[in-house]
C-alpha cells in the first residue's frame, strides 16, 4: 500500500470570509477553523470585507470596501445599481485586494467560507493564475439558488433545479425585490458561463443532506468531501444533571426559523416556561404575536454571546429548534449537545443528522405545532429520559463533533492537494 504523503512543514492558510465578526454559523466556522490551526502551529491570515462591527484582524489593511447591499436596494439610483453589479459578479477592487495579500502572505491554501457578493468569485482567478489550491466549505444554496437558502418567500422552493435561475425573477425570491432578483439572477448565470464552481478544487459539506441537494442538482459528489462541523475543547461540558425547568431557543428570528410555530406549541404549554434568545426581523411581529395570544409562559432576552448564552444553555431542560427551511449543520445544536442537552427539531435538512430521534432528542414535522408541543411535553415531564438523551448527545458531540477529528479530516484535504 502507497503511504499518504504527509506535509512536514507548517503550512500557510488564508481563510476568505466575508465578515471578521461574528454573524452566523460560516463566522463561528472560520474562526474556529483558524484557532485550530494556529493551535497547531500554523500561520492563518483573512481577507474580508471592512465593517463597522469587525473585531479586531492584523490583516484589515487588505480588506475590501464596505458595501451595504440592503441599504443599496432601498436607496436605488444608477450609482447604487453600479456598485451593487460590480460586488456581485466581478469586482477588480477586490482582485487587487486578493493580489496583494497572497503575494505578501504567500499561502500554501485558500480556504473559502463566502464569497458570493461583496467579494465576489473574482478571487478564484487570481488564485489560479498563482497555482494556489482552493479548498471552500459549503454553508449555504449560493451555487444552486440565486437566493441563496432554497427559500421563496420564505417557504422551502427549489424551482431553479435544472439550472432555471430565471425563476428566482419571476418569483421575486430575492428580498421580493425585481430588481435584487434580477441581480442574483445575472449573477447566477454569469458564474455558470465562467464555470467558477470549476475553479475550486476541493468542497466541504458539513452534511451529507448539503452535499446530496448539490448533487441532485448535477454537481460531481466526488469534488465533495463530507467533513462535520466542530466544536473546541473547551466548548464540551456536560451540564445533563443542570436543570432550571425551561425550554429555550436559540437563533434568528426570522419567518423560516419556524419561531412563530414554537410560540403556537407554548401556548398549548402555559405550565412550561420558554425563553427565547436571538434576534431578527420577525422581532416585532413575534412579540406582537405573544402578546396578542397572551403567552406568559414566554421571555424574548435578545440575543446573547460568550458566558452569558453558554449559561443559558446549561441551566435549560430542553433545546427547541422549529427550522421551516433546510438547515446545514446548525452550531445551535452542536453547542445545545455540547452541554448535554437534548433537542427537540424539526425533521429537515441534515439535522436528522445531529438529532437522532429518541436517543439525543426528538424530531417532528415542520409547521406541525400540536406535535412539537407533544414531544415537548413528554420529554419535560420525564426526568429520566431527560438525563438519558441529555447523556446521550454529550456522548455523539465528543465523538463526532470534536476538534483532533475535525483536524485529521481537513490536513488530509490540505496534503493531499499539495501532493
Amino acid at each position: 500500500m502507497v503511504k499518504p504523503y504527509i506535509y512536514q512543514e507548517k503550512m500557510k492558510i488564508l481563510i476568505v470570509q466575508t465578515y471578521h465578526h461574528y454573524r452566523g454559523g460560516d463566522a463561528t466556522y472560520g474562526f474556529s477553523l483558524a484557532n485550530l490551526l494556529r493551535k497547531n502551529g500554523h500561520q492563518v491570515n483573512f481577507f474580508g470585507m471592512q465593517h463597522p462591527l469587525n473585531l479586531p484582524c492584523e490583516d484589515d489593511k487588505y480588506f475590501v470596501d464596505y458595501i451595504d447591499f440592503r441599504e443599496a436596494n432601498v436607496n436605488k439610483n444608477i450609482i447604487s445599481g453600479i456598485r451593487v453589479l460590480s460586488r456581485s459578479i466581478y469586482s477588480t477592487h477586490v482582485r487587487e485586494k486578493f493580489k496583494a495579500i497572497i503575494e505578501d502572505k504567500k499561502p500554501n491554501f485558500i480556504h473559502i467560507q463566502n464569497l458570493h457578493g461583496h467579494l465576489t468569485p473574482s478571487i478564484l482567478f487570481e488564485a489560479k493564475k498563482n497555482n494556489i489550491p482552493v479548498v471552500m466549505t459549503l454553508h449555504d444554496f449560493k451555487f444552486i439558488c440565486p437566493n441563496t437558502h432554497l427559500l421563496s418567500h420564505n417557504e422551502i422552493c427549489e424551482s431553479c433545479e435544472g439550472k432555471k435561475f430565471y425563476n428566482c425573477l419571476i418569483k421575486k425570491c430575492k428580498k421580493n425585490s425585481l430588481s435584487a432578483s434580477f441581480v442574483a439572477v445575472l449573477e447566477a448565470y454569469i458564474h455558470r458561463a465562467l464555470k467558477i464552481k470549476d475553479l475550486i478544487d476541493v468542497y466541504i459539506s458539513p452534511s451529507e443532506f448539503l452535499k446530496n441537494k448539490h448533487t441532485q442538482y448535477g454537481w460531481y459528489g466526488k469534488r465533495i468531501e463530507v467533513i462535520n462541523n466542530f466544536l473546541n475543547s473547551n466548548r464540551l461540558k456536560n451540564c445533563s444533571k443542570t436543570n432550571a425547568k425551561y425550554v429555550l431557543y436559540l437563533g434568528q428570528l426570522e419567518p423560516w426559523k419556524g419561531v412563530s410555530t414554537l410560540l403556537k406549541a407554548a401556548k398549548e404549554l402555559p405550565q412550561i416556561s420558554f425563553k427565547l434568545l436571538g434576534s431578527g426581523s420577525s422581532k416585532d411581529e413575534l412579540i406582537k404575536q405573544k402578546a396578542d395570544s397572551v403567552l406568559n409562559n414566554v421571555e424574548f432576552e435578545g440575543f446573547k454571546t460568550g458566558e452569558e448564552l453558554n449559561q443559558n444553555i446549561q441551566r435549560a431542560s430542553i433545546i427547541v429548534v422549529p427550522s421551516e427551511c433546510y438547515e446545514n449543520y446548525p452550531y445551535s445544536v452542536m453547542e445545545a449537545m455540547a452541554f448535554g442537552k437534548p433537542v427537540i427539531a424539526s425533521n429537515l435538512g441534515g439535522i436528522p443528522e445531529l438529532v437522532i430521534n429518541n436517543k439525543t432528542g426528538f424530531l417532528f414535522e415542520k409547521g406541525n405545532y400540536f406535535e412539537l408541543a407533544e414531544k415537548i411535553k413528554k420529554l419535560f415531564s420525564d426526568e429520566v429520559k431527560l438525563l438519558e438523551f441529555g447523556q446521550n448527545a454529550y456522548e455523539f458531540a465528543s465523538n463526532n463533533l470534536n476538534e483532533e477529528l475535525f483536524y485529521s479530516r481537513i490536513l488530509k484535504i490540505y496534503n493531499n492537494l499539495l501532493a
